[in-house]
């Protein structure tokens, strides 16, 4: 775990509660239309850490594609930050999302990614030294200062990791995504980055992770869990409560059961016959709907609330111009430090010129 340290990213100190509700998501056209997301609701808790659980294909990254906004077609839906309904172009600027594979330029060092990551999210006013300050502190944060100058191809896959996490850090959001931050890393490495997102959430966040088949130990650090089923909710609720409300339904966890390991079995096996199930999945959702209504927004809801245009205006800090000048001076930077990939770019620039010049030399004569 990293050490305490005096950092200058501000905590979030109202707290920023996420809670969405029938949300759709289809792709494919009219007979050829595939639901991947059934009117599927729920809700995410400022400084709590949320395990999202199903099995392969119950659409568990297809929910956070949607709720980050990075698909857009298809859905319908109403989703809701601390009961007021925002624009997507706010809504934007609130959430940071993580996916699983890590893409990272392999010759750019970490603290050199962190900078680029600043240069991009952050706005032009903000100064070169606080920009500086803001790296130095994420860097503390996540700790990573020992391998802070070093290239991402020689990182391990924990480190990776943390620097995708710190990447989004940078712009301090209020809600964070994370697909499968695990996925790929032994125990130790896992539990080391499940921690640093569980210090991210008692920091006052919204922080949600789909978790693949954690053990009983990683489970341990969630607080609240978020189960899918078929593209529907089978549970929502504290990690506490998780078996209880099974056992409840008629489903029993043998003893000294890995209980995600349970609950992805009773998942796994969902059928719309099943009525102890179908009751979970409605119970669900009658939870949602109470807290729309405590909320006093329920009236406020259209059918797509939220979900419709972005209206004016830019997402962006800066400008299209500034971003493409911080690419191109990136991607130069990682092609000067690869002369052999640099010198093999040329020398095929080369020859495919003189190849060209060789087929075409006497046409026209």
């Amino acid at each position: 775990m990293a050490e305490s340290v005096e950092i200058t990213i501000p905590l979030v100190q109202n707290g920023t509660n996420l809670l969405f509700q029938n949300i759709s998501y289809s792709i494919g056209q009219r007979k050829k239309e595939k639901q991947l997301l059934k009117n599927i609701s729920g809700k995410f808790r400022s400084g709590r850490l949320t395990a999202i659980l199903g099995p392969s294909g119950a659409g568990k990254t297809t929910l956070l594609n949607v709720l980050s906004g990075f698909k857009t077609q298809g859905v319908s839906g109403n989703i809701v930050i601390n009961n007021e309904i925002i624009d997507r172009q706010r809504y934007r600027q609130l959430v940071a999302y993580t996916a699983q594979d890590v893409a990272l330029l392999p010759n750019i060092t970490l603290r050199e990614s962190l900078h680029y990551a600043a240069d991009l999210k952050l706005p032009k006013d903000i100064g070169e030294l606080k920009k500086i300050t803001i790296v130095d502190d994420v860097i503390a944060v996540l700790g990573l200062q020992k391998c802070a100058d070093t290239q991402a191809q020689m990182l391990s896959g924990g480190e990776k990791k943390r620097l995708s996490i710190g990447m989004e850090l940078v712009s301090n959001p209020q809600i964070m995504f994370f697909d499968e931050p695990t996925s790929g890393l032994d125990s130790v490495a896992s539990y080391q980055v499940i921690s640093y997102m569980k210090d991210l959430a008692l920091q006052g966040r919204c922080v949600a992770s789909v978790i693949h088949q954690p053990s009983s130990e990683l489970l341990e650090l969630f607080d609240d869990i978020y189960v899918v089923a078929d593209g529907r909710c089978l549970y929502q609720g504290s990690l506490d409560n998780l078996i209880t409300t099974f056992a409840e339904a008629g489903f029993q966890c043998p003893p000294y059961y890995n209980r995600a390991d349970f609950v992805l079995k009773i998942a796994s096996k969902y059928d719309k016959k099943n009525v102890e199930i179908e009751k979970m999945i409605t119970s669900a959702d009658k939870l949602i709907n109470a807290e729309m209504v405590h909320g006093c927004i329920q009236d406020e809801l259209g059918s797509n609330a939220f979900l419709g245009d972005a209206g004016h205006g830019s997402q962006y800090p800066i400008t299209w111009c500034e971003q493409f000048c911080i690419l191109t001076r990136r991607t130069t930077l990682g092609t000067i430090r690869n002369p052999a990939l640099m010198g093999l770019r040329l020398f095929g620039h080369i020859l495919f010129g003189l190849t060209i010049g060789f087929v075409f030399s006497n046409v026209g004569d």
